[in-house]
């Protein structure tokens, strides 16, 4: 096989990873729910992830990828989330095992926590 471009989309409702060819032919494709969504009834304003939950999955679906092409021919790797989220971590935790990441849940960008009166109060400083 010649150059292969990898891409992986971190969305918020499926994990997705995809490989293609030079000639932008699909290699493989697979996708699977992240089901990783963290529900506080007492908060129902919240929007919140597990971010392990995700990376868990995306590392699940790149290991069905490893046997199908030679990394030396990977030209590149593209990255998608979803829209405006935040999670925070602590570098010095970051290694090889997902499991030992210090980190946030994931807010997403449909929480609803953040309202218009404080947005109002922000912007006149």
């Amino acid at each position: 096989m010649s150059c292969c471009y990898l891409g992986i989309d971190l969305g918020t409702t499926n994990v997705k990873v995809c490989l293609i060819n030079e000639q932008k032919e699909i290699i493989r494709q697979l996708e699977r729910a992240s089901n990783s969504n963290i529900i506080n009834p007492q908060q129902p304003k919240w929007h919140e992830q597990d971010v392990k939950k995700v990376l868990n999955i995306a590392i699940e679906l790149l290991n069905e990828f490893v046997d199908l092409f030679d990394i030396h021919k990977l030209e590149c790797i593209g990255v998608s989330g979803q829209m405006h989220g935040v999670v925070l971590w602590q570098k010095s935790s970051l290694s090889n095992s997902v499991e030992n990441m210090v980190c946030s849940n994931l807010i997403t960008w449909m929480d609803q926590r953040c309202d218009s009166k404080f947005l109002e109060v922000y912007q006149n400083g």
